[in-house]
């Protein structure tokens, strides 16, 4: 009988394909259509999460490409976390190391993985969010990443979002890099993204030095009347969380 590490080598040979099916099946005393329908089994379900965690991805590459991709990423980043989703964890790094190879892909595509990963990572980040009776002023959502991107996708991400066909070409790097502000919201317990506006920019530096909005207004030079709106707005979506009444620093 194979050891507990000879079978786990076995597997992962068998599932990366860097040994033939009969030679891994011998190897584990097992058939070899018993130990395919394993290896299917298994790729079945990283197809299954891809597509779950990059739906953006999916819909923008021609079913081909999206399968091709998808076994390629299987071999090469065969799971091995016990949380399945986080087998998908490398798939936009997996996308950028394939642009020379899939004429279909491009920076859009790995750019909006990157987005749609993120998105995950702000929904299942375990920070938890402030009781707004435990505060005393505003502060940043802390589940907030912010992100640049070599592509801007966010417009692309929306329509797909409504359903929307996307006109051709697609976006791409001449267009410049897009800042996307993504957090998980507050209440909604469901992942946000914003483009990375100058008035949000300025609500956070604001709440983050602790800056009244009158200090706010006087650093950024920019009318009290608009930085009160970029700190009203940035509550509203989430992106700052403060008590009713709450909207500047304290300094």
């Amino acid at each position: 009988m194979p050891t507990l590490r000879e079978t786990y080598d076995a597997l992962h040979a068998a599932l990366r394909g860097e040994v033939a099916l009969h030679e891994s099946a011998t190897a584990l005393g097992v058939s070899a259509d018993r130990l395919a329908i394993y290896v299917r089994f298994v790729e079945g379900h990283i197809g299954g999460i891809l597509e779950k965690q990059f739906p953006r991805v999916a819909k923008t590459l021609p079913p081909s490409t999206w399968h091709h991709v998808c076994q390629g990423y299987f071999k090469a980043h065969p799971p091995s976390h016990w949380e399945l989703n986080q087998a998908a964890e490398a798939f936009p790094d997996h996308l950028a190391d394939q642009l020379l190879e899939e004429a279909e892909l491009s920076l859009f595509h790995v750019s909006m993985a990157q987005l749609e990963w993120a998105q995950w990572c702000a929904f299942s980040d375990p920070t938890p969010i402030p009781a707004l009776k435990d505060l005393h002023g505003p502060i940043v959502n802390p589940t907030l990443t912010i992100l640049e991107l070599p592509c801007p996708v966010i417009d692309a991400a929306l329509s797909l979002d409504r359903g929307e066909a996307l006109a051709a070409p697609l976006p791409d790097a001449s267009a410049g890099p897009e800042q996307v502000l993504i957090f998980r919201h507050p209440s909604r317990e469901t992942s946000a993204f914003w483009r990375a506006t100058e008035r949000l920019i300025i609500a956070l530096a604001s709440v983050d030095a602790q800056l009244s909005p009158e200090a706010s207004a006087a650093q950024f030079k920019r009318p009290l009347s608009v930085v009160n709106a970029a700190l009203e707005r940035a509550k509203e979506i989430g992106l700052l969380i403060a008590p009713d009444g709450h909207h500047g620093g304290t300094r």
